[in-house]
């Protein structure tokens, strides 16, 4: 997401502060807030959505949403690790999109500081493929 609002140039709202640079007018920055929360917004699925939907300033929104999915607490955790052990490629399914689902999954533990080295990395994938595919 950080680097989408980067390519959009809309990055600059949640970039540490929630106050505007002195050389740009209040439309500006009221108009490039809004654009960062709708960009944002856009990649949310709705129940996720529910949950933030009251949030006004890009900055708040970004809090929120790193509070409930990237703080280091257990049920992060176990709900990252039931997500990993429960992933399994069906039979006949694209190998490229299972290992993108796989990716996606192994590098959100790095957000809640675990690392998975290579070699489990490696088991864990050959664990999700389907029992006709061979190691």
């Amino acid at each position: 997401m950080e680097d989408i609002l980067i390519l959009k140039d809309q990055y600059l709202p949640i970039e540490g502060t929630t106050k505007k640079p002195s050389s740009m007018k209040n439309e500006e920055w009221n108009k490039l807030n809004r654009k960062a929360i709708a960009t944002i917004c856009q990649y949310l699925a709705k129940n996720v959505y529910f949950n933030v939907s009251g949030e006004k300033t890009t900055k708040g929104l970004w809090k929120k949403l790193h509070d409930l999915y990237e703080k280091n607490t257990v049920s992060n955790k176990v709900f990252l690790m039931k997500k990993l052990y429960n992933l399994k490629m069906k039979e006949g399914a694209s190998v490229s999109k299972h290992l993108t689902a796989f990716n996606i999954i192994t590098n959100q533990f790095a957000s809640i500081k675990i690392i998975l080295d290579d070699a489990i990395r490696a088991i864990l994938l050959m664990c999700s493929m389907p029992d006709n595919i061979e190691n």
